[in-house]
C-alpha cells in the first residue's frame, strides 16, 4: 500500500518531512551547530540545524549557542513568520483550506469503507475528540490528526520561537523559501481520490501511537547531537516495522522539499553570509544530506567555505 501516510508523518516531525536524514555514504560529524569561514569572508557565521518538535529552551543546553545568536547580525531562517505578507498567505492558504477539504454531500465514510473498517477510524478518532471529522475529507483529518498527535503547538516550535525572539530583539530576519516553490509542492501533493484519502487516514489511525513512539526516540537522538546516527538506514529500520506493509516515501516529495529548496537556498546564502555574519536556523535534514542530495554542509564546503562543527 504504497500512499502518503510515511510522508505526511515525515512532513510533520521535521518538516518539512525529514526522513531522509543524511547517508552512510559520507557521514556528517555529531553536531547540530556549525560554523562558517573561510572562502573570503570577514566574518564567521553560523549553521543550525533544528528539530521542529523541540522547543526553543532546548538551545540552552547547546555549547556556544547563545553566545553565537547575540553576535551575529541577521537571522536566516527557512520561513519569515514575522513578515505580513508572507503569513497573510499561509493564512489565506490555510482558510482555503477548509472550502477544499469539506467531504462532497454525495459520499459518506461508510461508502468508503469495510463495515469494520469504518468503526475502527471511527471509534478510534472520536475516541481522540474529532467528533465532527466525517464533515472533511479523510486526508484533510489524517494531517490535522498527525499535527495534533506528533507536533508540539506552532507557538512553541523552536524554529518559531527563535524568529520571534529575534524580531523582539531587532535582528534582520531573512526568510530563504521562495514562496513560488512552496506553492509548486502544494500543486504536486495535489488531492487524491477518496478512497486512497481513506487508506491513508486508516493508516494515520493504526499508526499514530506507535509514529509518537518513535518521533520522541529520534527527538532524544537530536537532543543528543547523534547526527551520525540517523542515516537513511537507521529510518528505514524503524519504521519498516510499522505493520505488514512497506511504507515509502516518494522521491518526487523529497526531491520538491529539500533538493530543490536547497538548491534554491544556495544560490542565496553566500550572498548573505558574505555582507552580514549570520546564523542560519534551518531543520537539520537540510544540513546533513549527501551532496548529490544537496545537503547544505556538503555543498557550502564543496563552495570552498570551511565547515566545522561547534564544540565545548
Amino acid at each position: 500500500m504504497k500512499i502518503k501516510f510515511l510522508f505526511i508523518i515525515c512532513f510533520s516531525i521535521l518538516w518539512i518531512g525529514s526522513m531522509s536524514c543524511g547517508s552512510s555514504k559520507s557521514k556528517i560529524e555529531d553536531a547540530i551547530l556549525w560554523k562558517i569561514s573561510g572562502n573570503g569572508l570577514e566574518t564567521p557565521s553560523y549553521l543550525l540545524g533544528t528539530n521542529h518538535t523541540i522547543k526553543l529552551g532546548f538551545l540552552d543546553s547547546v555549547p556556544q549557542f547563545w553566545d553565537i545568536y547575540h553576535s551575529v547580525e541577521c537571522l536566516i531562517v527557512e520561513i519569515d513568520i514575522t513578515d505580513k505578507k508572507v503569513m497573510d498567505n499561509i493564512k489565506t492558504s490555510k482558510e482555503d483550506d477548509y472550502e477544499t477539504y469539506l467531504m462532497p454531500v454525495d459520499t459518506t465514510y461508510q461508502m468508503l469503507y469495510s463495515s469494520s473498517d469504518y468503526h475502527y477510524v471511527d471509534s478510534v478518532l472520536k475516541e481522540k475528540g474529532w467528533t465532527l471529522y466525517q464533515k472533511f475529507m479523510p486526508e484533510f483529518i489524517a494531517c490535522r490528526l498527525l499535527d495534533s498527535e506528533i507536533l508540539v503547538s506552532e507557538d512553541g516550535c523552536m524554529d518559531i520561537e527563535l524568529t520571534l525572539k529575534a524580531r523582539k530583539d531587532q535582528k534582520e530576519i531573512v526568510g530563504l523559501d521562495d514562496m513560488e516553490l512552496l506553492k509548486k509542492y502544494e500543486e504536486s501533493n495535489a488531492i487524491v481520490g477518496l478512497k486512497e484519502q481513506a487508506e491513508t487516514l486508516l493508516e494515520a489511525v493504526t499508526y499514530v501511537d506507535e509514529v509518537r513512539e518513535k518521533r520522541i526516540w529520534m527527538d532524544s537522538l537530536y537532543c543528543q547531537q547523534k547526527m551520525s546516527t540517523l542515516t537513511d538506514e537507521y529510518i528505514a529500520s524503524i519504521f519498516s516495522k510499522l505493520g505488514s506493509q512497506e511504507l515509502e516515501i516518494e522521491e518526487s516529495v523529497d526531491d520538491t522539499l529539500f533538493i530543490e529548496r536547497n538548491k534554491d537556498w544556495l544560490k542565496k546564502i553566500p550572498a548573505y553570509i558574505g555582507q552580514k555574519s549570520s546564523l542560519i536556523a534551518v531543520g537539520f535534514k537540510h544540513l546533513i544530506g549527501d551532496a548529490d542530495k544537496y545537503g547544505l554542509i556538503h555543498r557550502l564546503r564543496a563552495l570552498g567555505y570551511t565547515v566545522t562543527p561547534v564544540k565545548d
